[in-house]
C-alpha cells in the first residue's frame, strides 16, 4: 500500500463499523489498474518482481553469512522450474518456505501477465485462507510498488473493468463438497497458473480438473506438498516425467547450513533438526519426510502410516467448527495411561466431535511426571472441575494402575466423582477379548485405533498446536504411533510391538524406542472408549461387596510366593498334567 494508506489487518477489525465503511469507500476509490502497470509486466523473472516491486532484501544475518538474496537455494529451483516448465511438483519438508514461494510466485505472475489468471487451492479453508493466502495478502499490502487492485480474503482483482483478470483461492475438498472437479469448468484464460498447497491430500479429481483447465501452451502447474501418502495422486506425479520435481530439504536451508536462525527468522532451524533426528532417528519415516523431503519406504510390517497420521491432521480444523455430534451430547470419550518408572508420563486424554486432544484442566495440560496413584486421580478430578463431562474412562489397570482405578471408584461411591462416569479397567497384559485374532489386550487396542485412523473416523491436532501444549521433551504422538510393527504369532494371532524388550529381548523389536509410549497408549484407550461410547455399550453393573473382596483374595493368591512356586513346578509338567487342580 502506498506511505499515505498504510494500515494492519489486525488493526482493522478493531475499528468501529464507521470507520470500517469510511475505510471501504477510500479502498473502492483507488485505482484498480494505472497506466504505470508496464513497471510491472517487465519483470520477466519472479525473483525481480521480489526485490525491486516487493522490496524485499537478504537480512543482516543472511549478509553475514555471503548471502545476497532474500530466497533460498531451494526456493530460487522453484522459480527457475516455474520459468522452464508446465509442471512443477515441490516436495518439501517443514518450514522451508514453500508456501513463502507460491505466495511471491502467485503475484509475479498475475502482475508478470495482464488478463492472467492465478487459481490456488488446498485441502481445508485454513490452509488456503491462513496460509497462502495470509502470507499473499501480507506481500500485497507491503510491497515497495503500489500494487493495483483489490485484495481480499482470497481474491485479488487487478482490474475492476475487467474482473477476469484476478487471483482467486479455493477450498478443494471432495469428499466435504467444498467444491467439486466441476467448480472448475469454464475457468480458461490467456495465461493461467493453478498453485495446489499442501497437495498430498487434494483429491485425484481436482487434480484431473486443473489439468482439463490449463491447456495453453503457457499456462502453468505449481504443487506443492510434504512427501507423507504413499499412492496419493501428489506421489504418483511425483515419479512422471510429465513432472519436474523439485525437493527442498530441511538440511539444505540457509538457517541450517550455517546454523543462524536469524537468516529467514521463522523458519527451520538446526537445533529443530537435530532434536528430531534425536527423537525420531534419522531413519524414521517423520524424519525422511519432516527433514529431507523424501516420500517415506514403510515397511509391510508398520502399524501406523504416515499419510494416515497427516489426513488426520488435516481434518482438525473442520472437527472444531462442525455442530457437536451426538455421541458427544452422551458425554466425553476419555483415556488414562499411568506412569511406570522414570521419566514416564502419565497422560489423560480425550476425544470431543471427532477430535482427539490433551485438554486443559487449571491451566495444565492434563499429563504428569513419575509414578504417582494419587496424581493420575487428580488428573481427573481436575478435567471433571473443568465441567468436561466424562462418560467413560479407559485406563491401564497394569499395575499401579490398579490402585488408581480403585481410587477413583471409592471416590464414586462417596459421590465426589459424577455416579454415571463408566470407569472401565483395562489390562494390557491379558488375552485379548478377540484371542482367536489377537495376542494380548494391548495388541487389540492398537489395531482398532490403526483401523480407526486407516479409515479417517477422527481428526488429530496439527504439529503447530501440539507444540503449543508445552509437553516434556521428547515426548512425539507422531513418533510413538509410528513406531509399533506387528506379526502373526501362534495360531495366526497378531501381536504388536511397540517397545524394545515389550516381549522379550527379540532381534525383532531391537529398532524399536525403548522408552514407554505414554502418549500413544493414552491415545488407543480413548480410541477404545470413543467406540465403546459410539456404540451405546452399556457399562457393568456395579461390583458388590462380595464381588469386590474376591477380586482382591485373587490378586493376593496370584501374587504371593507360593502360588508363583506353584506355576513353576507346573510348568515343567507334561500339558496333560499341568491341567490338573
Amino acid at each position: 500500500m502506498p506511505t499515505d494508506f498504510e494500515f494492519n489487518l489486525d488493526d482493522v477489525e478493531l475499528l468501529p463499523r464507521a470507520q470500517k465503511i469510511k475505510l471501504l469507500a477510500q479502498l473502492e476509490r483507488m485505482p484498480s489498474a494505472p497506466e504505470s502497470t508496464a513497471a510491472l509486466v517487465s519483470k520477466p523473472d519472479p525473483r525481480l518482481f521480489i526485490t525491486d516491486v516487493l522490496g524485499e532484501k537478504p537480512t543482516a544475518a543472511a549478509l553475514s553469512h555471503g548471502i545476497k538474496v532474500p530466497w533460498t537455494p531451494d526456493q530460487d529451483l522453484v522459480m527457475q522450474s516455474l520459468l522452464d516448465n508446465r509442471r512443477t511438483l515441490a516436495q518439501s519438508a517443514n518450514s522451508v518456505g514453500k508456501t513463502a514461494i507460491a505466495a511471491r510466485c502467485a503475484l509475479w505472475w498475475l502482475y508478470r501477465h495482464p488478463n492472467s489468471i492465478v487459481i490456488t487451492t488446498a485441502p481445508n479453508k485454513r490452509q488456503v485462507e491462513e496460509l497462502l493466502w495470509g502470507q499473499l495478502r501480507e506481500l500485497w499490502y507491503r510491497s515497495k510498488v503500489r500494487l493495483p487492485g483489490r485484495c481480499l480474503t482470497t481474491s485479488l482483482i487487478v482490474d475492476a473493468a475487467n474482473p477476469r483478470w484476478k487471483a482467486i483461492g479455493f477450498t478443494a475438498n471432495e469428499q466435504k463438497g467444498d467444491i467439486s472437479a466441476t467448480a472448475f469448468q469454464g475457468i480458461h484464460g490467456p495465461y493461467m497458473l493453478a498453485i495446489l498447497d499442501e497437495s498430498t491430500l487434494i483429491e485425484k479429481q481436482i487434480w484431473e480438473a486443473i489439468e482439463g483447465m490449463l491447456t495453453g501452451p503457457d499456462d502453468r502447474i505449481l504443487a506443492l506438498g510434504n512427501p507423507t501418502l504413499l499412492g496419493s495422486q501428489f506421489h504418483k506425479n511425483s515419479t512422471s516425467r510429465a513432472w519436474t520435481r523439485v525437493v527442498i530439504s530441511a538440511l539444505n536451508h540457509p538457517n541450517v547450513v550455517h546454523n543462524d536462525p536469524n537468516i529467514i527468522p521463522g523458519a527451520v532451524s538446526r537445533t529443530w533438526v537435530e532434536d528430531r533426528r534425536e527423537e525420531w532417528g534419522d531413519r524414521s519415516p517423520l524424519y525422511v519426510s519432516k527433514i529431507l523431503g523424501q516420500f517415506p519406504e514403510q515397511g509391510s510390517d508398520t502399524l501406523i502410516h504416515i499419510g494416515w497420521l497427516e489426513s488426520a491432521k488435516a481434518r482438525w480444523v473442520e472437527a472444531n467448527a462442525r455442530a457437536l455430534r451426538e455421541e458427544d451430547r452422551k458425554g466425553i470419550a476419555a483415556g488414562l495411561d499411568i506412569a511406570g518408572e522414570g521419566s514416564d508420563l502419565t497422560v489423560l486424554s480425550i476425544i470431543q466431535n471427532g477430535a482427539w486432544e490433551i485438554p486443559e484442566a487449571g491451566g495444565q495440560r492434563t499429563v504428569h511426571f513419575g509414578k504417582d496413584v494419587n496424581a493420575a486421580v487428580e488428573l481427573v478430578q481436575g478435567l471433571l472441575a473443568e465441567k468436561v463431562r466424562i462418560r467413560i474412562l479407559s485406563l491401564d489397570d497394569t499395575g499401579l494402575g490398579q490402585g488408581v482405578t480403585s481410587a477413583l471408584r471409592r471416590l464414586q461411591r462417596e459421590g465426589k466423582i459424577p455416579r454415571d462416569m463408566w470407569i472401565n479397567p483395562v489390562n494390557f497384559g491379558a488375552n485379548a477379548w478377540d484371542h482367536e485374532r489377537f495376542d494380548q489386550t494391548k495388541d487389540q487396542l492398537w489395531w482398532t485405533a490403526r483401523e480407526v485412523l486407516r479409515e479417517r473416523e477422527f481428526s488429530l491436532p496439527p504439529d503447530e498446536v501440539v507444540q503449543g501444549w508445552g509437553l516434556p521433551s521428547g515426548n512425539s504422538l507422531d513418533a510413538q504411533l509410528m513406531a509399533p510393527i506387528y506379526e502373526q504369532v501362534g495360531g495366526g494371532r497378531l501381536a504388536i510391538y511397540d517397545k524394545y524388550g515389550a516381549r522379550g529381548s527379540r532381534e525383532k523389536t531391537k529398532s524399536l524406542p525403548t522408552k514407554s509410549p505414554d502418549l500413544a497408549h493414552s491415545f488407543i484407550l480413548c480410541v477404545w472408549s470413543w467406540l465403546k461410547l459410539r456404540s451405546n455399550e452399556e457399562p457393568p453393573p456395579p461390583e458388590t461387596v462380595t464381588e469386590l473382596f474376591a477380586q482382591r483374595l485373587r490378586k493376593m493368591i496370584d501374587g504371593s510366593s507360593i502360588a508363583r512356586r506353584n506355576d513353576a513346578k507346573r510348568a515343567h509338567l507334561p500339558p496333560w498334567a499341568s491341567r490338573r487342580r
